[in-house]
């Protein structure tokens, strides 16, 4: 199994990329997807991590997309205004990890790390 760190770093790569340059953008999902490859015996359990604002409806949202999870970890904030979650699934490859950021992308004001 890869270090989880480098799954969080590998995805800051990605999604810093600028939308505009569509070309440039597919061949970073390309580089990024090898390097899944390279990292992970599919299927393998992946960690994602978030940081939300305190919000029912926000965490539900995240909730069911990773409704399969065989681990969801929540922890508050200092001062309990935000929630950082850690979430291990099992996928099946790479597309499955871009499906699984691309939904959780969508939720109001969510920090993926």
């Amino acid at each position: 199994m890869a270090d989880p760190e480098l799954n969080a770093v590998d995805w800051l790569k990605f999604v810093d990329m600028n939308a505009n340059q569509s070309q440039d953008a597919e061949g970073r999902l390309e580089r990024l997807r090898d390097q899944l490859n390279h990292f992970h015996n599919w299927p393998s359990a992946f960690t994602f991590k978030f940081i939300l604002p305190r919000s029912e409806e926000r965490e539900l949202e995240l909730k069911t997309i990773f409704a399969s999870a065989s681990s969801v970890k929540v922890r508050a904030s200092k001062n309990g205004n935000y929630q950082s979650y850690t979430i291990i699934e099992t996928l099946g490859g790479p597309d499955e990890v871009f499906d699984r950021y691309t939904r959780a992308g969508k939720i109001k004001d969510i920090l993926s790390l």
